[in-house]
């Protein structure tokens, strides 16, 4: 009878326990732990499932169904149905495995595992839980092979393939010696025959470096992928603005061929640069011819057409066939790119003009020029006159410099430094300093010289210095060099000559910067009213000239906001910016830099509006028009300097070099980082994955390296 009940009891308690656990949605993982797997997967008995005859309380020969019916926690129940394989648990544990035929589910990881006893390792067949696989999942013998399942997984590579990859190892490390070597030699601007003597010099020095392909050829091709890089940087760099202007120039070679360098004005980190972003032959040198070949650069850089999207100004020099108002440059610009972009003669250039061209009407100062250039003639091609001149120079106590030329020039800057090096004295009016040297020198020539006609010239010479003194201090003023002394120290003549001087050059300045310098509305502005109203609005955003008071500040330049947001509708539209909201904007960024901003100088302030949070987000729209001011392209010297660059790089003995191997070695010697910044690994890999040569490292003894004789100086592109 015991043994009876007993049986009752744990068979009622089995299917309470099913029927308890048959709903899934009260299951959760925090489960008690008499409910979660043991170390072999065994689910242990609850401890009221461990049922002893004493605790039931029977006595001796009482009737089992009498107890049963006074105990209705043992009622009868309806049989659970059993636990079902969800399909999404496959997805969720990636260690389980399913068989609908046998309706067994198994760990994929612990089933490999040799020695590995668990149910999961075995298989579970019928009593599917979510919670089984969850606590199965956390376990750290489980843990312990997936990581031995994963680590089986991964193939190892076979002795060969091991060779192969440390073979691959020593070429990259090759590879980038050599691009080393190649940058310096663009960086230097030297020959690329230096290439091998190089890689030999790095050998004897104990480099591991071996002498495959060390030539001029193969210095060209690595510069020239270097340059590719820094070219495909530079199109990201430009995709990525919103706007730029484009700078250009003309020059002719050393080869005798007419190039067209182009650069871009662009802003970094909220200032603007200039880049670099080629240079091309001209096939034609009329202003379609010019315009094609800008296209044809901006293709060869990766830029495309989406450029032209992006650009608001253009910036030359003034010749007619860029800025032609009918045939130039920029008409083409503008039919292609559209109506709102403004066209800039360069500043400098067009100083330099206004300058001469005012000077020209003075005689005086005309005789000024000559006379510094007669000065320069005299002792640039005479060795013998120069050693006389620094002679003569130690023996009055002055420190002789060579003397300067003030012709073939662009620039004042070099006017003024033959100037200052011609009459250099803390004081003109009591010490004449270099002039004195010379004058003495020409004196010393008049008398003791044997040749008539050196006696002739210096004689000529020394009276137009006495006769002149005067001009070159009037000059002197013209350059801006401040003068000790009164007006009464001056001769009345040339004082009335220094008046006259001005004037001319005044009135010339006036006439090429009346563009800039007058308001758009008035009559003298003539047809350039419409670009150049929207260049005059930009004074606005000058914050030095703003008004102290706040209620003139509030309503200050809200109609140049209005034209400027007008003439740039088109491309402003394409850039997101909503011309209502920067209306707003613009009256409240007023206020706050009147108030916090101040002090800040015209650069510093509006990088901080367009770096700094919240002013780039709260301000984005009004923004818009501060980014367009900024890539103005108020000079076009940074051309100049890609020319200047050029004549080092391509002179008589590397005449031979194609335009596109100037171009990528302009681009490394002037936009490059430094030797010890420069890191070649990403571009020695890209090499080597291309394919493009084949360094077959080690398989060449090394020896020394030689190269031909007419090969020394002579490049090839």
């Amino acid at each position: 009878m015991n043994k009876k009940i007993s049986d009752f009891f744990k068979s009622s308690t089995s299917v309470s326990e099913e029927q308890e656990s048959s709903d899934e949605s009260i299951i959760t993982d925090d489960k008690p732990d008499y409910m979660s797997l043991s170390s072999d997967d065994e689910e242990p008995l609850l401890e009221e499932d461990r049922v002893r005859e004493d605790d039931l309380g029977l006595e001796e020969g009482q009737e089992e169904t009498a107890e049963i019916a006074e105990r209705p926690r043992f009622a009868a129940k309806n049989r659970p149905k059993p636990y079902h394989f969800q399909e999404k648990w496959l997805k969720e544990f990636p260690f389980l495995r399913y068989s609908k035929t046998d309706n067994i589910m198994w760990c994929a990881y612990c089933k490999d595992n040799a020695g590995k006893k668990s149910t999961l390792a075995t298989g579970v067949q019928g009593r599917f839980k979510r919670e089984t696989l969850t606590l199965h999942s956390r376990s750290k013998s489980h843990q312990a092979c997936r990581d031995n399942w994963l680590r089986r997984q991964q193939k190892q590579p076979s002795q060969l393939q091991r060779a192969f990859l440390q073979s691959q190892k020593t070429k990259l490390l090759e590879v980038k010696k050599k691009m080393n070597i190649a940058y310096f030699i663009a960086k230097e601007e030297l020959p690329f025959t230096k290439f091998g003597p190089l890689v030999t010099l790095h050998h004897k020095n104990g480099a591991e470096i071996t002498p495959t392909y060390a030539n001029h050829q193969v210095c060209a091709q690595l510069i020239g992928v270097i340059a590719d890089s820094m070219k495909e940087r530079f199109a990201n760099d430009v995709d990525k603005q919103r706007y730029i202007s484009i700078l250009i120039d003309g020059d002719t070679d050393i080869s005798v061929k007419e190039c067209e360098i182009l650069y871009v004005r662009m802003l970094e980190n909220g200032l603007p640069v200039n880049r670099l972003v080629g240079q091309a032959e001209v096939e034609h040198a009329h202003a379609a011819g010019v315009f094609s070949t800008v296209e044809k650069i901006f293709n060869n850089t990766g830029c495309g057409e989406r450029w032209k999207s992006k650009v608001v100004g253009f910036g030359a020099d003034g010749a007619s066939v860029n800025l032609g108002k009918r045939g130039g440059v920029i008409v083409h610009l503008k039919e292609s790119a559209g109506e709102h972009i403004i066209p800039m003669h360069c500043m400098p250039h067009r100083l330099e003009l206004a300058l001469l061209s005012g000077l020209k009407k003075q005689p005086t100062v005309t005789k000024v020029y000559d006379l510094l250039y007669l000065v320069w003639k005299t002792y640039h091609f005479s060795p013998k006159s120069k050693r006389e001149l620094k002679q003569i120079g130690r023996e009055l106590g002055v420190n002789v410099v060579n003397p300067g030329n003030v012709k073939g020039t662009r620039w004042i800057a070099h006017v003024t430094r033959s100037l200052t090096s011609f009459i250099k004295s803390p004081d003109v009016m009591t010490d004449a300093g270099q002039y004195g040297a010379i004058h003495a020198h020409m004196d010393h020539l008049a008398a003791t010289h044997t040749s008539a006609g050196i006696q002739g010239r210096a004689r000529k010479f020394e009276l137009k210095l006495s006769a002149n003194f005067y001009v070159y201090q009037c000059f002197l003023i013209i350059q801006g060099i401040k003068l000790k002394g009164t007006e009464s120290e001056i001769d009345v003549r040339l004082t009335a000559s220094i008046k006259h001087a001005c004037q001319f050059v005044v009135r010339d300045m006036k006439d090429r910067f009346k563009n800039v310098l007058s308001d758009p509305d008035d009559e003298v502005v003539g047809n350039d009213a419409t670009p150049q109203k929207a260049l005059y609005a930009f004074n606005i955003f000058n914050h030095d000239s703003w008004p102290k008071n706040q209620r003139e500040l509030l309503e200050y330049g809200r109609g140049e906001v209005e034209y400027l947001l007008h003439h740039f509708e088109d491309i402003l539209e394409r850039q997101g910016c909503n011309k209502l909201k920067a209306l707003h904007e613009w009256s409240d960024m007023k206020l706050l830099i009147q108030i916090n901003l101040q002090d800040k100088s015209y650069l510093d302030l509006w990088q901080i509006m367009l770096t700094k949070k919240p002013y780039c987000e709260d301000y984005k729209n009004i923004l818009h028009l501060v980014q367009i001011l900024l890539v103005m392209p108020i000079s076009a010297a940074q051309c100049e300097r890609g020319f200047s660059a050029q004549k080092r790089i391509k002179t008589d003995v590397r005449n031979s070099l194609h335009v596109s191997t100037t171009e990528d070695l302009i681009r490394i010697e002037m936009e490059g980082p430094t030797l010890e910044s420069f890191d070649p690994t990403t571009i020695a890999e890209k090499w080597l994955s291309d394919g493009q040569r084949n360094f077959n490292i080690g398989k060449k003894r090394f020896c020394n390296f030689s190269p031909k004789l007419a090969e020394i100086g002579i490049e090839t592109g």
